[in-house]
């Protein structure tokens, strides 16, 4: 048997990870970045300490932090261990082993928990899915997400101030 979960499970990544996934530059840093289906990364977390414009939507921004916390808490110790039986099903060229895996996740969603109540807050993290970009929030958007405008992996998707079909979704904090 492969490994497989029957189910959404929060796992989230780094600022680091996400710029190597997306081939995200500098160019794209210093602008406007949404990120769709972020879950608990800390991307959003990581760059807006560094006082970069992101915003994160994802529908698990439904939840509180000690929902997203329990989430996590209950679905970590499954993955991990289908990682140790499965280990073969992934590449293996940045990290040594699933347990130095383990504790990036865990360290990138620790930080994406700090950052959560406050970035929500300020309309950071928004509730939201794809195809529709607009959170249910606002106004119902009109905008699909074309499939050529964004790099995509893993369920995870990076819209940048260049390529931006969610400017025209009224409501949201950038026009």
């Amino acid at each position: 048997m492969s490994f497989s979960i029957d189910r959404v499970v929060p796992w989230g990544r780094n600022a680091a990870e996400y710029q190597a996934m997306f081939g995200l530059d500098e160019s794209d840093l210093a602008g406007r970045v949404l990120g769709c289906g972020d879950g608990p990364a800390s991307f959003n977390a990581e760059m807006s300490a560094e006082g970069r414009a992101v915003v994160s939507i994802d529908p698990l921004y439904a939840v509180s932090a000690a929902g997203i916390e329990r989430q996590i808490g209950e679905t970590f110790d499954e993955v991990m261990d289908q990682m140790r039986r499965h280990p073969e099903e992934f590449v293996w060229t940045d990290l040594r082993s699933v347990a130095e895996l383990g504790r990036r996740r865990m360290a990138a969603m620790r930080r994406f928990l700090v950052d959560y109540p406050k970035g929500k807050a300020e309309g950071r993290y928004l509730e939201a899915s794809l195809p529709d970009l607009c959170p249910s929030t606002t106004v119902p958007s009109t905008s699909r997400c074309p499939p050529t405008s964004s790099s995509s992996t893993a369920g995870s998707s990076i819209w940048t101030s260049t390529s931006a079909p969610w400017r025209r979704c009224r409501g949201w904090p950038w026009r």
